[in-house]
């Protein structure tokens, strides 16, 4: 009996190393573990709090960024015209807006669409005009490509064009005469023009001059150049005819 009890009574030191033993077989947290996350008595991460706990954030988080989408789209909003057409235009020097031209309705939409303000809608015009200005032939450099009468071609275009072209057809043709090679074609359809005249009426035609020392002395005449009342065809047609000359050589 006393055998017996003996080896079923465990010794204080067997229970100690018994706990330790069981303790050891625990697994301890990792550090990459919240406390919250881990269950300590199991050794092991509380994986369905981890879950609601993230699904609680994300829905959170996107909360907070759908209110912050409507916080900045109402403030990039705020400036904005009611409608597309209570954008106002910008006043720029020489240049005059049509309000039924498609490319500025199109601006206007697109302005709108993006929620600017006023200020923005005419930056951007002011951008393409600048732009536009650029690509612009130099006035300056063309004239002085026309030579020393340069300015003198420039008037005999215009009032033979007053003489003989309708409006519309003038404010075509002003767009050519923005190039010095612009001014020689139209010298060129003159010329031409003439020479049918001359057909028409049976070749009779006024006197030619001679140099262009003196087509520039007869464009400097009044008669040439004048108002409606004041010019001379006769004139006119002289020199035509005489630039005419001095291009065929």
């Amino acid at each position: 009996m006393d055998q017996m009890s003996e080896s079923q009574t465990s010794s204080p030191e067997q229970a100690t190393e018994s706990v330790e033993t069981q303790e050891q077989s625990i697994a301890s947290r990792p550090d990459y573990v919240p406390e919250k996350f881990w269950d300590a008595d199991k050794g092991e991460a509380r994986l369905q709090t981890f879950s609601e706990s993230y699904t609680h954030l994300e829905q959170k988080l996107h909360s907070k960024m759908d209110d912050l989408r409507a916080e900045v789209k109402a403030e990039s909003l705020a400036n904005r015209p009611e409608n597309s057409s209570d954008y106002t235009l910008p006043e720029l020097e020489g240049v005059e807006f049509q309000d039924e031209d498609p490319l500025l309705s199109f601006w206007r939409e697109q302005a709108h669409g993006m929620g600017m303000d006023n200020d923005g809608f005419q930056e951007g015009i002011k951008s393409y005009v600048e732009a536009l200005q650029a690509m612009a032939p130099n006035v300056d450099q063309e004239l002085e490509k026309l030579g020393e009468d340069g300015q003198t071609r420039i008037n005999a275009i215009n009032a033979w064009a007053d003489a003989k072209l309708s409006e519309d057809t003038k404010n075509a043709l002003n767009s050519l005469a923005t190039t010095a090679e612009g001014v020689v074609a139209i010298e060129e359809m003159m010329a031409l023009s003439q020479s049918s005249a001359s057909s028409v009426d049976g070749g009779q035609s006024a006197p030619v001059a001679e140099s262009l020392e003196e087509l520039q002395a007869l464009m400097n005449d009044p008669k040439y150049w004048g108002a409606a009342g004041v010019r001379d065809q006769g004139l006119i047609d002289r020199v035509t005819k005489g630039f005419e000359r001095l291009q065929n050589g």
